[in-house]
């Protein structure tokens, strides 16, 4: 972080259009982020859009802006811009171990959204919650798994209050589990075939049923989809805001791990775990 700051400072340092000419020569400039402190107001929110503009900024300023990486500060979980767009959700009949509830349909998204770039791990889940609901399995970088609905919403909503209570998060921002939709837009990312890599079931990308060893894997092991999202599908079921399961898991088969898949309504099992959208509010 000290890096970054340090980086941070000898780039708004140069940059009159922020905070104005230095009087200091570089050979003066000692690295450090005192130099530069303005004392008698905030930075705005077209100054912090501006920084990460320049690149090589994340987070720094703990404020989400729209179209750049974002990070959960208290938690370290970092997160990906899903950019306005359109897509068919769905599958096509003709598609192997297709499901009567998967009809196609076009769906549209006017605003974008922050997506979580890997599944909610049990060292995430426990320093925030403060317990682990599962009892096998146990591995800190392993996803959280055997979560309830209301684990997932106890665990959007204190996340919230946490960053906002820190000042790193705007009122009109709130964290909650995708929507079906946005969770397949996320998925597919801009592919149409069964699965995001292709037509046919990759081991390269999933860890499902005939995985060995058997069981969750820990977060990001598997390569990433096209917008860099890790196990979308495999490892853990993932709850959507709809109260729907997607993904399928390490227990399902090559047809459960489908982009267009659905698990129906469940309170809980051992292969449910959840990544977290930042949205901001209609």
């Amino acid at each position: 972080m000290e890096s970054q700051k340090n980086q941070l400072a000898s780039k708004v340092l140069r940059e009159s259009q922020f905070f104005g000419k230095s009087n200091w020569d570089d050979e003066y400039f000692n690295g450090e982020f005192d130099d530069i402190r303005i004392y008698d107001r905030a930075v705005t929110e077209a100054e912090v859009q501006a920084l990460h503009a320049m690149g090589d900024v994340e987070s720094v300023w703990e404020i989400p802006v729209e179209g750049k990486p974002w990070t959960i500060s208290s938690i370290g979980l970092k997160m990906i811009w899903c950019k306005p767009g359109t897509f068919m959700a769905g599958s096509p009949e003709n598609e192997s171990g297709r499901d009567a509830s998967e009809d196609q349909k076009k769906i549209s998204f006017k605003k974008g959204f922050f997506l979580a770039k890997y599944e909610v791990t049990q060292k995430q889940f426990r320093d925030l919650m403060g317990r682990n609901p599962q009892s096998a399995y146990k591995k800190d970088d392993n996803p959280v798994l055997n979560v309830t609905w209301d684990h997932v919403l106890d665990f959007c909503n204190k996340v919230t209050e946490t960053e906002r209570k820190k000042g790193r998060l705007p009122k009109d921002w709130f964290y909650y589990p995708p929507s079906e939709t946005q969770w397949e837009y996320a998925c597919r990312a801009g592919t149409t075939t069964a699965y995001s890599w292709g037509k046919e079931i990759d081991p390269k990308f999933a860890n499902y049923k005939i995985t060995r060893p058997f069981g969750p894997k820990v977060v990001g092991l598997y390569l990433p989809n096209n917008w860099g999202f890790y196990d979308m599908l495999g490892n853990v079921q993932e709850w959507c805001s709809d109260s729907k399961l997607r993904g399928g898991s390490w227990n399902s088969s090559k047809y459960e791990v489908r982009s267009a898949s659905r698990t129906h309504h469940a309170k809980f099992g051992g292969t449910t775990g959840f990544r977290v959208s930042l949205q901001k509010s209609k």
